[in-house]
Formats: C-alpha cells, structure tokens, sequence
C-alpha cells in the first residue's frame, strides 16, 4: 500500500514536471479580452508567422545548428575511432582534455573569445566583418561543445563492437574499409544519430552565446528577448513551438537514419587496442591536439580575462576572484546557485527513485519519461513554465464560470496559481524547470543500477544480517538511489544552470551564475573580469563533477 501510494505521487511529480510543455499552446493561442474574458486568438501566430524578419532568424539558426551537427558528426566519429582502436602518443591526455569540453557552456566559451579576438564582441549589424567573425565565432563554440560529444556516444557504442567480427570479415578478403563500412558503423549508427539530434536541438536554440556576440537575427535571442516582455509571452510560446517543431522534426529523420540501437550484450567485448604506425601517430596527434586547442582556447581566453580586469589594480587576479565572495550581490548569486542546486537534486531524485521503482513492474514501459526532457530544447521549458501561471489561472476562469467561483477544484487552482507567481514566488517555477531539464542523466542512472541490481548480492548481504531492503538500498546508492557522483553532477548542473534560468530568474534578487555573467558581461568596468571569474569557476565547479562521473563509472 506505501509503495503504491509513492509510485503514484511519483508519477504525479513527473506530470508536474513536463507541465511547461503543455502549457506553451494554450499560452500561443488563447488570451484575455478588455473584459477580462477567455477568447482563443491567432494574432501572436499570425504576427510571428507573416514577419520575415523572424524567419530570417530561424533561417539564420537553422543553417548554423545544421553546418555544427554535420561537422560534429564527421569530427567525432573519426576521433572516436583513433581513440578507441589505437595506441597513439600524449592519447590518455588528450582524450581527457578532449572529453572536459562537454561540461563547457556554449556562453562562457564566446565571452571568452573576446580577450583571443582582442577584446571585441561581434556585431550583428549588416554584412560586415565582425558580424561574420560574430558567427564564426559562435559555430567555434558550438562545435567545440558539440564535437566531444558525438564522439563519446561513438565511442561508447564502439565498446559493443566485437573483434572478431573484423578478423572474420578479413578472412574473408574484406577490405578494412569495407569491413568498417558493413559491420562498425551500422552498431554505432544509431548511437551517433541520437548525440546528432541532441547537438541540433542544444544548437538551434542556444541563447547564450548569440547573447553574447550580439546576434540578434537568432532565434535563441528573439525567444529570449520576447520572454522578458510580459506583454509578448504570446509571441514566445509560438516561436519556442515552432523551434521544438524543427528540433522534434530533425531528431525524428536521424532517428529513422540511425536505426534500432544496438542490443547490451551479457559481458561486452574486450576492446582491442592497435599500436599505431609512426605516420598515424603524427597524424592523430596532430589533428586531435589542433582541435583540443583550438576548442580551449576561449576558456584560456576567459581565464585571461579574469586576470586582467580594466580596473588597473596592482593585484587584478585577487581582485577578479576575491569579489565572489567580497561583493554582496556576487555572494548572494553562488549563494542563490547553491539552494538552487540542492532544490533541483531533492527533485530530481524522487523522479529517479520514481521511474526505477516503476522498472521492475508491469508498468516498466513509464521509464521512458526520463527521455522526453531532451526531446524539447531547454529554453521552451523556461518559456512554458514561464506561461504556466496564466494558463492556469485562465482555466481557473473558466470554470469558475460552469461550476463557481467557490468550486474546491477553482479554488485549488487559484491558490496554485498564486505559488507559482513570478512575482510573489520566483524560485517555484524555475526550480521546477530546471529540475526536468537535468531529470535524465540521473533517471537513467537509477534505473541502470536498479535493473543491474542482483539477487545474489540482496542474499549475500542477508546473510550477513543486513535487511533486504537496506541490501537494497545500500547497493543501489543508499538513500540517494543514484552514485554518489551522479547526484553532485546533477547538483553542479543545475547550481550553474544557463537555460532555461535566463528567463526565469532574469532580477538580481533571484539571479543564479548563468545570467549572473551574462550580464556582467555587458555591464562597463571591471565587471567582464569578474564574469570570466564566475565563469571560470563554474567551469572548474562542472569539470570537477564530471570527473568525479567519469571515474566512478570506472570503476564500476
């Protein structure tokens, strides 16, 4: 009976979860009329729909996201498989510094790129120079981003692909390109082609860096932009449904491209690893230490801004770090990142424990909520949860109207309405976002270990005198249910939180790191050396978090 009633709440928490998504079309299409009345309306759709100043921007994101996906694809693929099938010079160093990227936001690389382009921001204001080095910039970030990506779900799935499948086909005379072609990339396809889908989505709508380099024809600026004006929340829920329409559309053609994933096998294959030839050794570390560079370099460059603020103090590195913690308004922000963060995790871990308690039953087909998070870009979450409240309360309205006004469900409604006011309780709707958004790596994480959980081990602890359900527990991360190092990764992702928290917590009062350096960026002074500060410890916050995953997958 407990446990039905925790799987229901559970359940009952994802459904509040994914909410935003389903408030975005009513926010689009219905309104209230001079009276106060519910009426359906087209005019933010038509509006946005006849402008062509808003297809250019989606136009203009379309063609960046799809340059970076392919590129991504082509680049990471083939670094993936010289790192995982060959022995080269400096590879345990450059992997490692490869695979850091990941934990980079897209924004902090670009406003680090003002101190390698010379402290100058691109523009977006006709076809000039700067504005083409503006999305020059921009696709050097993404791709940067984007690359380590595709290539760690290539490699992953390269770890299932069996040795002696090649030594049979060369028996066989096939060619080793051949043999690459018919057996390697029909297992890996459909692992690269889902990375491919994650890459355009976080590309098509990322705000920060357009934000940063002042390109205003995109369309994660106009969204943005439409967000902070309550009076165009209409327009922003039409443009984050039509983003979520070309994202929802291209990650369907690459999932039909890539195919049916390849099944886990009982014990995987041991991966054998070539020494490579003198002329591939110069090869592979010559082009993976070129992209390694050239993908830092923008986070040397925030550095480098950090330590050279414009104040002209004698110690500007003390300056730059120390007023994290000296001035008021930055300590309030990590602060505000740090509830932010724990908020987020406690969340978080009942949707995991939720889903996991849902695999081992009739229900298991329910785990797959933890994947429809990724299918929507972050920042519709931020503009659907934005436009809960007065969806909400135009329900409420409504019926009011058919039952009263005194109705239990009415009132229900209104007081939910009330805790999720922006302006009275700024922390409900953006805690709620942010946690589904970071909701699926610690999803799978539980359930992973839950289905992976054996009774053997349950036996062998009883035995020893612990109860079945502390055998339980302990062996699938005690209380938490997930690694320790999942939860810190989930804490730390959503402490430094970008999107969807530039709409939602845009004011000082609730201000979290992200959109704290992204306006102090733009502010005059010293206040873009103490946004690469932020920055570069948020960074440094990420790559510790990522370590700490990746080492105890490990030595799992």
């Amino acid at each position: 009976m407990i446990r039905g009633v925790g799987r229901g709440v559970g359940l009952l928490a994802w459904v509040v979860a994914l909410a935003p998504m389903a408030a975005l079309l009513p926010a689009a299409l219905l309104d209230r009329g001079p009276g106060g009345e519910i009426r359906p309306t087209a005019f933010p759709l038509a509006l946005t729909a006849l402008d062509p100043y808003v297809w250019e921007c989606v136009a203009n994101s379309l063609e960046l996201a799809a340059a970076v996906t392919v590129v991504s694809g082509l680049l990471g693929v083939w670094f993936a498989t010289g790192v995982v099938r060959t022995r080269f010079w400096g590879r345990r160093v450059l992997v490692g510094l490869g695979a850091g990227l990941v934990a980079v936001p897209p924004a902090f690389a670009a406003l680090g790129s003002r101190w390698v382009m010379g402290q100058g921001g691109a523009t977006d204001r006709g076809p000039n120079l700067s504005s083409w080095v503006g999305w020059g910039i921009w696709f050097w970030v993404e791709a940067g981003l984007a690359i380590p990506l595709v290539a760690l779900a290539a490699a992953s799935a390269l770890a299932k692909v069996e040795p002696a499948w090649e030594d049979a086909a060369r028996l066989a005379g096939t060619g080793r390109g051949r043999a690459w072609r018919s057996l390697i990339w029909p297992t890996i396809r459909p692992e690269v082609a889902r990375a491919l889908g994650l890459v355009f989505t976080l590309t098509l709508v990322e705000p920060g860096a357009p934000i940063v380099l002042g390109l205003r024809r995109t369309l994660g600026f106009q969204i943005v932009e439409a967000a902070l004006d309550r009076n165009q929340l209409g327009r922003a829920a039409v443009l984050a449904i039509g983003a979520t329409m070309f994202a929802g559309l291209v990650r369907t053609i690459l999932r039909r491209w890539g195919g049916a994933a390849t099944p886990e096998t009982s014990s995987p294959p041991e991966a054998r690893i070539e020494n490579a030839s003198l002329v591939r050794n110069i090869a592979l570390v010559a082009a993976l230490g070129t992209a390694v560079v050239a993908a830092w370099l923008p986070i040397l460059g925030l550095i480098a801004l950090a330590l050279r603020p414009d104040s002209g103090s004698p110690r500007p590195a003390v300056d730059a770090f120390t007023a994290l913690v000296a001035d008021p308004l930055l300590l309030r922000t990590l602060i505000h990142s740090t509830v932010v963060g724990l908020l987020v995790l406690a969340i978080v871990l009942v949707l995991a424990r939720a889903l996991a308690s849902f695999s081992t039953t009739r229900f298991a087909g329910l785990v797959g909520l933890a994947d429809w998070p990724q299918a929507f870009p972050p920042l519709a979450f931020g503009i659907g949860a934005l436009a809960m409240p007065s969806v909400l309360g135009m329900g409420a309205d409504g019926l009011a109207t058919i039952v009263g006004s005194r109705s239990l469900i009415v009132v229900a409604l209104q007081s939910i309405v009330d805790a999720l006011d922006p302006d009275r309780t700024p922390w409900v709707l953006f805690v709620i976002a942010v946690a589904t958004v970071c909701s699926p790596i610690t999803a799978r994480s539980a359930v992973e270990r839950l289905r992976g959980l054996r009774p053997v081990l349950v036996d062998a602890a009883v035995c020893l005198g612990a109860t079945p359900r502390k055998a339980r527990r302990t062996l699938t991360g005690r209380w938490l249910g997930v690694s320790t190092a999942t939860a810190v990764l989930t804490f730390v992702l959503a402490a430094t939180n970008l999107t969807p928290a530039l709409v939602l917590c845009p004011t000082a009062d609730v201000r979290t790191v992200g959109p704290a350096v992204l306006v102090l960026g733009e502010e005059p002074g010293g206040s873009l050396a103490r946004a690469a500060a932020l920055a570069s410890v948020a960074i440094a916050a990420n790559l510790v978090a990522l370590g700490l995953k990746c080492g105890s997958r490990n030595r799992g």
